[in-house]
């Protein structure tokens, strides 16, 4: 990230620039596991993974399967309060409906 983006990140949380920016924070990180949010609760559907941001869009993948793809403008992330995944939300291209996924990081020690 360049310095300008630093000193002045886009507050508006439903804005692009703040979405993109977001989204690329999550660029090349190693999944443990992904669950999809259901009406009956968290389901595995992948390990082993990681998330790609790449020509505007967001990927989630796990054993070499695409899992979730959004694109960047579009996908709303949020951490988990204890910062060990994060909470994706968007229109899926995969699918092609709206669905939320969590995906936990891999845990590598520093």
């Amino acid at each position: 990230m360049n310095l300008f983006l630093r000193l002045f990140k886009p507050k508006n949380e439903n804005s692009k620039a703040y979405r993109r920016m977001k989204s690329r924070g999550y660029h090349g990180k190693a999944l443990k596991y992904v669950t999809e949010i259901t009406d009956s609760g968290d389901v595995v559907i992948g390990k082993d993974g990681d998330i790609v941001v790449k020509d505007g869009s967001l990927s989630v993948s796990c054993g070499g399967k695409l899992l979730f793809k959004c694109g960047e403008d579009e996908v709303t992330c949020g951490d988990l309060m204890s910062l060990d995944g994060v909470v994706i939300t968007g229109l899926d291209f995969v699918s092609g409906t709206n669905r939320s996924i969590i995906a936990y990081f891999k845990y590598y020690r520093k």
